[in-house]
């Protein structure tokens, strides 16, 4: 079996990975000064038979969700795993009755763009997301803002 043909499952990350997702974010470039694992986040997960491939996570605002922290390991990029892990979280969402995902990108639009988030202006987030540390303070205003009906 080659490298590119492991089987990845998508899975809800579990608390002893913690340290595991932080050093993935960190490596991919993204900000984790704001994440605890005791805040109202859920991770899931990537991973094959060997290793934690990628991660993402929503945090629930009433019936809106806000993606954040998709990242896919140096090396695996390119396979899908990405797609993965931001259907399993939509679906996630979804059943969990939110309506509308949000998420802010400095490097990613187009990824999300081919999966039909659509630039929409920071003026049209709602409370919570608009209260989130990570739009209010941890992403810059010039992050493209984007929005999917789910």
């Amino acid at each position: 079996m080659t490298e590119r043909n492991r089987r990845t499952c998508v899975r809800e990350a579990r608390n002893s990975e913690w340290g595991q997702l932080i050093d993935l974010l960190a490596e991919a470039g993204l900000p984790t000064a704001d994440l605890s694992n005791d805040v109202n986040v859920r991770f899931y997960v990537a991973e094959d038979d060997h290793s934690l491939l990628g991660c993402v996570a929503i945090i629930t605002y009433e019936s809106n969700v806000l993606v954040r922290s998709l990242a896919v390991r140096e090396g695996h990029r390119n396979e899908g795993i990405g797609t993965q892990l931001l259907d399993t979280v939509e679906r996630a969402a979804r059943d969990h009755g939110a309506r509308d995902a949000y998420l802010l990108t400095l490097t990613a639009e187009s990824f999300f763009c081919h999966r039909d988030y659509r630039l929409i202006d920071r003026s049209e987030a709602p409370a919570g997301i608009a209260a989130s540390t990570e739009f209010a303070s941890v992403c810059p205003v010039s992050a493209a803002f984007m929005k999917k009906r789910l």
